[in-house]
C-alpha cells in the first residue's frame, strides 16, 4: 500500500548562530515528516535544537540550508511578508510564553485572528470548543495559566490550518491541567493536518502518536510512522 504523502516534511536541516566569536549549530542535517492524523512529539534536553526547529517550520526562522514543504510546497526561503501571509493561512503556532495581545480581550484575540487570516469566525463556538466562552471578556492578564493556553489553541486553530506547531504547551500548567489541555488538544486539533509539539513532558510525548528524539542538533532516534 502507497504511503500517502506528508502535510509537512523538513530535508536536510542546518542553522547556525553566532556566539561571541564562535559558530554554534543549532540543526545538523536534521530530516523529519508529519502526515495528516498525526501527533508528532520532538522532544531532548535544553539546547538541543527544539524551538529553533519549530521557529524554521513555522517559517519565522530561515535555515542555512535545507528546505520545509507543506503539502509539497517550499515553504522556506520567503521574504517576511510572504511568510507571515503563507503562516496566517496554513500554520497555527501555540507559544510556550503567552501570544496574546494584552490590551484585547480573549474574545478580540480571536476576532483579530480571523481577520488576519482572512476568513468569518463565530467566536463564541471557537471558544466553546477549548472550554473558554464564558471568559470571552476577560483581558489576557486575567487568565490562569491553563486558560491562556486554551486561548493561545483557539487563537491557533482559527481558520483549520493544516499544521499546528506548539512549544511546549503544559510548561506552566499543573499536571491535572495538564492532562485535561492533552485530551483537548487530542479533540480540536487540526484532523485532517498534521500536529508537531516540542516537549519536555513525559505526558506530552506519551499523548503523541511518534516521538523524534533530538540531541545536539541531530535527530538521534524517530519511532516509524503509523502506516496509512
Amino acid at each position: 500500500m502507497t504511503t500517502p504523502p506528508p502535510v509537512v516534511e523538513a530535508r536536510g536541516l542546518h542553522r547556525f548562530f553566532r556566539r561571541g566569536g564562535d559558530e554554534v549549530a543549532a540543526l545538523r542535517d536534521v530530516s523529519l515528516a508529519a502526515w495528516a492524523g498525526e501527533r508528532v512529539a520532538v522532544r531532548g534536553p535544553s539546547g538541543s535544537g527544539k524551538s529553533t526547529l519549530l521557529m524554521v517550520l513555522a517559517c519565522l526562522d530561515a535555515p542555512d540550508a535545507g528546505e520545509v514543504t507543506l503539502d509539497g510546497d517550499v515553504i522556506n526561503y520567503r521574504g517576511a511578508r510572504d511568510a507571515a501571509r503563507f503562516r496566517r493561512r496554513q500554520i497555527g503556532v501555540l507559544t510556550q510564553s503567552s501570544s496574546l495581545i494584552q490590551h484585547l480581550t480573549v474574545g478580540d484575540n480571536v476576532r483579530l485572528a480571523a481577520r488576519l487570516r482572512g476568513c468569518g469566525i463565530d467566536v463564541d463556538a471557537a471558544l466553546d470548543a477549548v472550554n473558554l466562552q464564558p471568559r470571552r471578556s476577560a483581558w489576557p492578564s486575567e487568565l490562569s495559566g491553563g486558560e491562556t493556553v486554551r486561548a493561545g489553541l483557539a487563537v491557533a486553530l482559527v481558520g483549520t490550518p493544516r499544521l499546528l506547531l506548539a512549544d511546549e504547551p503544559t510548561a506552566e500548567v499543573s499536571s491535572a491541567e495538564e492532562t485535561e489541555l492533552l485530551a483537548l488538544l487530542a479533540a480540536v486539533r487540526p484532523a485532517t493536518g498534521a500536529t508537531v509539539l516540542v516537549t519536555h513532558a513525559d505526558a506530552v510525548a506519551a499523548y503523541a502518536t511518534r516521538v523524534v528524539q533530538l540531541e545536539a542538533g541531530r535527530i538521534v532516534s524517530t519511532d516509524e510512522p503509523a502506516p496509512s
